[in-house]
């Protein structure tokens, strides 16, 4: 298409309107093709400048480009600045402006804008007193930026009639939901909407479920890190009643607790458009894990539940592998570092022996131990959905680690196994190895921190002789030394489906790194060997 432009331009300059859009909007990561179009005609230039102004990121840094925009803003927006004796650009380059630029604006990415406005006050020349190494310069300087950058987002709110995807994230202004709220009241064009780390508390939630409430457009709201607490909860489980576009919901690290937990789930049984919810970090417990497990047996559209680090406790664990008995639209489940304990994970064994959606399973860090590790080396047997299964930092040890891999030469489902941190020993490398010589499902396969030593390392290797499905295999921190350095590299001559290896931390000799390196040039799979 590109090259159509520059030989045959005589040809598209008889194209409708509707055509050349679709041409220009292809070439918008072509950005340099388009300026040049630009420049061949009003025509062309109309159709151009609404295509390179809807996603102005890229320009967030220039200082050209925060001038444009701080041309208009208005005389509320202005008075922001007052304080700090900013000088704007001249209000009469405004009436010279050829378009209303900002009002072609469909997504806002505030966190790079600093640097464009940053730059914009060097070149204007503004100076503060103190060392430019000083904390008092730092702040101030701080301080004027999130001046001008609220300023800005206010204008952008107003003037982009197209506005879709909206991220402000880091406070930059203490009523932050107050500016948006107006906004989001009357706004049927904004989908997504970031608000991570705005410190928006109970108060600003309340607000925002407001808007929520009564939204028709909004489909992904991120509101992580913001301590919204049981009452910023409460209010957002009641606007889930009423809400129908909402499909992805990040309430992650609010202090919700179990009671704000509570509410949500009570939320879940009459929503059913929401797909995805992380609620992780978030001190719900084992009665806020009961609640959403309970939640569970009624949804019928969720299928992402992210609940890291919950303090779930075994009886938590169980009543989740109850609800998976029942529940077949749930594909992901994140439960890291929750306290399940051996029965938990004993219980979500069996549930997913007969769960037949569940694709993703996250048990990383929950003291599993060697018989957690059995009792999910006989799920592997039997379950034959999931594909990525995270046991990292379980103290399996070699008997759990030989279960799974006697699970392995059974399963040919599961593409993705992590077991880092897991003290599976030479012996439990010596078994997955074996394994590996048989699986013909496994594509990564992470192995780190396991204590495999010379043994595991060799037997490993061998593996990777007969292996053909493995692309990534992690070795990091395993003491291999130097004979298995040795080992792999002539794997490597042979094997030509693994794509990533690392083997950092394992005392592997600077001779025997050069093999390793050498076999690269006969080797034409791997394009990252971390060493």
């Amino acid at each position: 298409m590109y090259q159509n432009i520059s030989f045959f331009p005589s040809k598209m300059l008889s194209l409708p309107n509707e055509c050349l859009f679709e041409i220009f909007k292809y070439l918008r990561n072509y950005r340099k093709s388009l300026f040049s179009c630009l420049l061949v005609n009003r025509q062309w230039c109309r159709i151009i400048v609404p295509i390179l102004w809807s996603d102005p990121s890229i320009y967030f840094d220039d200082k050209r480009f925060i001038k444009i925009c701080l041309l208009s803003l208005n005389s509320d927006e202005q008075s922001n600045l007052i304080p700090y004796k900013i000088i704007l650009p001249n209000s009469k380059k405004k009436k010279n402006l050829l378009f209303k630029y900002t009002s072609y604006i469909t997504s806002i990415y505030c966190c790079y804008l600093n640097k464009g406005i940053e730059n914009w006050l060097n070149h204007e020349g503004y100076k503060f007193n103190g060392s430019r190494d000083s904390l008092i310069y730092f702040k101030k300087f701080e301080k004027i930026i999130d001046s001008i950058k609220t300023s800005l987002i206010s204008m952008f709110l107003r003037s982009s009639k197209k506005l879709k995807h909206l991220s402000i994230d880091k406070v930059i202004y203490d009523n932050i939901a107050g500016l948006l709220i107006d906004v989001l009241y009357k706004n049927s064009t904004i989908l997504s909407l970031n608000l991570y780390d705005d410190q928006l508390g109970p108060d600003g939630g309340k607000l925002l479920a407001g808007a929520l409430y009564n939204s028709t457009s909004i489909t992904h709201l991120d509101l992580r890190n913001n301590q919204l607490g049981f009452e910023g909860g409460k209010a957002l489980a009641k606007a889930l009643y009423k809400n129908s576009t909402l499909i992805n919901l990040n309430l992650g690290h609010n202090q919700l607790g179990p009671e704000g937990c509570k509410e949500l789930a009570k939320a879940l049984c009459k929503n059913f458009t929401l797909t995805s919810l992380d609620l992780s970090d978030n001190k719900i417990g084992v009665d806020g894990g009961i609640a959403l497990a309970e939640s569970l047996f009624v949804n019928t559209t969720l299928t992402s539940l992210n609940l890291y680090y919950n303090q779930l406790g075994s009886e938590g664990g169980k009543a989740l592998s109850d609800a998976l008995y029942m529940n077949n639209t749930l594909i992901s489940l994140n439960l890291y570092y929750n306290q399940l304990g051996i029965e938990g994970g004993k219980a979500l064994a069996r549930a997913l022996c007969k769960n037949t959606s569940l694709t993703s399973l996250n048990l990383a860090f929950n003291l599993l131990g060697p018989e957690g590790g059995k009792a999910l080396a006989e799920l592997l047997c039997n379950n034959t959905t999931l594909i990525f299964l995270n046991l990292s930092g379980n103290n399996i040890g070699f008997e759990g680690g030989k279960a799974l891999a006697e699970a392995l030469t059974i399963n040919n489902t599961l593409t993705s196994l992590h077991l880092d941190n897991n003290r599976l020993g030479f012996k439990g490398g010596k078994s997955l190895a074996e394994a590996l010589s048989v699986n013909s499902s496994l594509t990564f396969l992470n192995l780190s921190c396991n204590q495999l030593g010379s043994e595991g390392g060799k037997a490993l290797a061998e593996a990777l002789y007969a292996n053909t499905t493995l692309t990534s295999l992690s070795l990091y921190f395993n003491q291999l030394g130097f004979e298995e350095g040795k080992a792999l590299a002539k794997a490597l001559y042979k094997n030509t489906t693994l794509t990533t290896l690392n083997l950092c931390y394992n005392n592997i000799s600077s001779e025997k790194l050069k093999i390793l390196k050498n076999s690269l040039f006969i080797n034409t799979t791997l394009t990252s060997l971390i060493i």
